[in-house]
């Protein structure tokens, strides 16, 4: 059986051949790519971005990758449309697996070869995230900066292009057959979009680091320390946890956030965006300079070990599928709390004392402070060993590929 992957991240080994940087995303299209590819009935090709500036299809370590130039494999044009062609005449592949529709890199496959084959594996809901983006700001709270006036890139001209990128999801999302996904979230508005597809379970695989590395324990971690793995955007709710953080304070004088990821705090005052600007005054107005680490981008290592040392790990979105640094620190042992969002209620289903309104950062302040003062007591909510489970998600995604190659010609 021939599978066709068309992503809009670059996988571990493209990174690798190019000597590219490290990047806190995809962690788990590597970790299926490297258990897909060692079935004997798969033959598996990828298309996916790199540092080209034409189509280059290359074998590495074993693997056949079609390297497209990022712009063109998430833009308009002739050229990408003519190239998708190309590749679907010559590997002439039985599945095609889009993963994610947040971009327009699978709405141009179907555009150039129609939908036959196809399957999309959904990530986040780009529309659904727009509506959320501001994260109940508003433009009178995160005024622009001179960047976001040249580059027109402020949080209103960002959201807006949020919604233009959810019309491409929304054109690809209604003539799709077949999707993938694993959150009742996704499951109720793949149904709202497509409602005469087919709707296959299909979970994901964690990195590896996460599913058999070290476990946390209250001994081992700093108290009163919180992560975030990643707090650019508004909808991501770092300046909630900020805002609960001061009340907080009040309590724990000695509290850190540690917060992972690109987030630009170390630019000058007119490079700054509007968010990052913000979110420097509502550093300084709640008191919390000395309390606040931006980490940059980390390796799997580094976010296994920030894991391991906070006390407590927060994913507070206002909106999410099924986010994989919650996965992941649920995976470790780390304590969690997380917004009451999209599908995260699946992944903390039995443990609803861990969840809290995204409005409510009062509530939030003082799950953290029940969480502190609980010390060597703290229950760490135990994910579901399927929702994970490495053969099982390879399972489900090789049932999934075998139905939709015998349909193909439906």
């Amino acid at each position: 059986m021939k599978v066709l992957w068309i992503s809009i991240l670059e996988l571990n080994p493209v990174k690798s051949y190019f000597h590219m940087g490290k990047s806190f995303q995809g962690g788990w299209i590597d970790s299926m790519y490297a258990k897909l590819k060692g079935c004997k009935d798969v033959e598996l090709a990828v298309i996916c971005p790199g540092p080209v500036k034409e189509l280059t299809e290359l074998n590495i370590e074993g693997g056949h990758f079609y390297i497209f130039p990022f712009k063109e494999l998430n833009g308009k044009g002739e050229k990408v449309k003519e190239w998708m062609r190309q590749i679907n005449q010559t590997f002439s592949p039985d599945v095609v697996h889009i993963h994610g529709s947040e971009f327009r890199h699978g709405l141009n496959w179907v555009k150039s070869n129609g939908y036959r084959g196809v399957f999309v594996s959904i990530q986040g809901l780009i529309s659904e995230i727009a509506k959320y983006f501001t994260g109940g700001l508003e433009g009178c709270d995160v005024k622009q900066t001179f960047r976001d006036i040249i580059r027109a890139d402020g949080m209103k001209a960002q959201q807006k292009k949020f919604y233009l990128r959810g019309k491409d999801e929304k054109e690809l999302l209604r003539g799709i057959k077949y999707v993938g996904g694993r959150t009742s979230w996704d499951y109720a508005h793949t149904r709202e979009l497509s409602p005469n597809s087919v709707y296959f379970k299909v979970g994901e695989i964690l990195r590896e680091s996460f599913r058999k590395g070290e476990k946390w324990s209250f001994n081992g971690c700093t108290p009163h320390t919180v992560f975030m793995s990643q707090g650019e955007f508004p909808y991501k709710g770092l300046h909630k946890v900020i805002q609960a953080l001061q009340i907080v304070k009040r309590e724990y004088p000695g509290v850190q956030l540690r917060v992972a990821g690109y987030f630009p705090d170390k630019r000058s005052f007119i490079l700054c965006g509007g968010y990052a600007r913000f979110i420097r005054e509502l550093i300084r107005e709640t008191g919390l300079e000395g309390s606040i680490k931006f980490l940059g981008i980390l390796s799997e290592e580094e976010m296994l070990k920030e894991y391991m040392k906070a006390n407590l790990f927060i994913s507070a979105s206002s909106i999410e599928n099924s986010p994989n640094s919650l996965g992941e620190a649920m995976m470790v042992g780390t304590p969690v709390l997380s917004s009451y969002c999209g599908g995260a209620p699946d992944m903390l289903k039995d443990y609803p004392e861990s969840l809290y309104r995204f409005e409510e950062e009062t509530e939030l302040a003082w799950k953290i402070i029940r969480l502190f003062q609980d010390k060597d007591k703290i229950a760490s909510p135990v994910i579901k060993k399927e929702m994970y489970d490495a053969d099982e998600n390879l399972n489900q995604l090789l049932e999934a590929y075998r139905v939709i190659s015998e349909r193909k010609e439906e």
